[in-house]
């Protein structure tokens, strides 16, 4: 299990952002963004062989600002 929850991702994600427009306000966006990000290390690398959840790893990269959602209001 991780030991952040969906509303911290969500705050993590905000995080510096002063608009509103550009807040991260679904925790649906936040869950494909990591999936998606897992997905593009699963095709990177053989996770498989390695001891590392590309989850794990998706779930790291956002704690650490590594990776951004973007929001796209139309």
């Amino acid at each position: 299990m991780f030991d952040i929850t969906t509303e911290d991702l969500i705050n993590i994600t905000n995080e510096g952002v002063y608009d509103d427009t550009n807040k991260v306000q679904s925790k649906f966006s936040i869950i494909i963004a990591i999936a998606k990000r897992a997905r593009q290390l699963i095709a990177e690398k053989d996770y498989r062989i390695e001891n590392e959840n590309p989850l794990s790893v998706a779930v790291e990269e956002f704690k650490k600002h590594e990776i951004q959602v973007i929001v796209n209001r139309t």
